[in-house]
C-alpha cells in the first residue's frame, strides 16, 4: 500500500452532498473523512485550484497545471465520491439537488461551498474593461493578454507604453504588483530585449490608507517600501471612479492610463 494512502471507508450512514471543490469544500470533506457518512463532492471542474498562486500563473512563473490537483484523487483518499457537474437547483423539500447534466442527488445534509466571484463594486466600466482572476482560466487569460502586449511591442507593432494598474492592496494585489515589477526589471531584458523596461509601468491603487489591512503595521509598511523599491507606483487613499478602455479614473479627478488594469481579485487589460 502506498504511503499516505488510506483505503476508502464504506459509504454508509447519512448522505452528505458538498457543492464546490475549493478550500471550503475540501475542508468539509476532510472534516467528514472519519465520520460514518456517505459523502459526494460535486464541482464543475475535475480539479481544485490553489488560488494563492494564481498570480504566478498570470505572470508566467508557473503553468496552470502547477496550481491544480485532481478532485477524484482527493475523494478517493477520503472514501468519498466525486461527481463532475454544475448545480442548477436545490429542492430543499425533497432534499435533493439537480445538476446541469440532469443528475439528481439526494442528501440528508447539504454543504454549499461554491466560492466567490469578482466584485466590481458598481464602478462604471469595471465589469467590461477588466478581467477577473479568481480561477485558473482567468489567470491564463491574463497571462496570454500580457504576453500578447509584450510581443506587440517587441515586434514593433505597438509603440505605446505598457501601463499596468492593479486595484486592491491585499495579498494578491501586492504579490501581483511585485511580480510584475520583477518581470519588468529582470525577465523583460532577457526575454524581450527590444522593449525598453522604462516603458512598462506598474501602478497599485488602494482606497485604504495602508496595504495588507489584515497584517501588522510594520508588515504593511515593509510591503509598501518593497514595492516602491521595485519601482511600483503605490497610490493609497485612492478610490476608482470609472474604468474605460484606456484609463482608470480616480475620485480625486486624476487618472491612470492603462494597457493593463489589474484588480486584486480582477485584472483589466486595456489598450490605448
Amino acid at each position: 500500500m502506498r504511503r499516505g494512502w488510506r483505503r476508502p471507508a464504506a459509504q454508509t450512514g447519512p448522505s452528505v452532498v458538498i457543492i464546490g471543490g475549493g478550500f471550503a469544500g475540501l475542508s468539509a470533506l476532510n472534516a467528514l473523512a472519519s465520520a460514518r457518512v456517505a459523502v459526494t463532492l460535486v464541482d464543475r471542474n475535475v480539479y481544485s485550484t490553489f488560488q494563492p498562486l494564481l498570480y504566478q500563473v498570470a505572470t508566467a512563473g508557473l503553468t496552470s497545471a502547477d496550481v491544480a490537483y485532481p478532485l477524484w484523487s482527493v475523494t478517493r483518499k477520503t472514501g468519498a465520491r466525486f461527481h463532475k457537474g454544475e448545480l442548477t437547483k436545490v429542492d430543499a423539500g425533497q432534499q435533493k439537488v439537480r445538476l446541469n447534466d440532469g443528475t439528481e442527488l439526494g442528501y440528508d445534509y447539504l454543504i454549499l461551498a461554491t466560492g466567490v466571484s469578482a466584485n466590481f463594486f458598481g464602478i462604471p466600466g469595471a465589469d467590461k474593461h477588466s478581467m477577473s482572476m479568481y480561477t485558473r482560466r482567468d489567470a491564463v487569460a491574463v497571462r496570454e493578454r500580457l504576453l500578447d502586449e509584450l510581443e506587440q511591442r517587441s515586434w514593433g507593432t505597438s509603440s505605446a507604453d505598457l501601463n499596468i494598474t492593479i486595484a486592491g492592496g491585499g495579498a494578491t494585489g501586492v504579490e501581483l504588483a511585485g511580480t510584475l515589477a520583477e518581470l519588468r526589471n529582470i525577465a523583460l531584458p532577457a526575454a524581450f530585449p527590444a522593449i525598453d523596461p522604462s516603458s512598462m509601468h506598474v501602478t497599485l491603487i488602494e482606497r485604504a490608507p495602508d496595504l495588507l489591512a489584515a497584517f501588522r503595521p510594520h508588515q504593511r509598511e515593509y510591503a509598501r517600501q518593497q514595492l516602491l523599491k521595485r519601482g511600483v507606483d503605490v497610490r493609497l487613499n485612492s478610490t476608482i471612479k470609472e474604468v474605460t478602455t484606456d484609463s482608470v479614473s480616480l475620485a480625486d479627478g486624476t487618472s491612470v492610463p492603462t494597457v493593463a488594469s489589474v484588480r486584486e481579485s480582477a485584472v483589466t487589460l486595456t489598450s490605448p
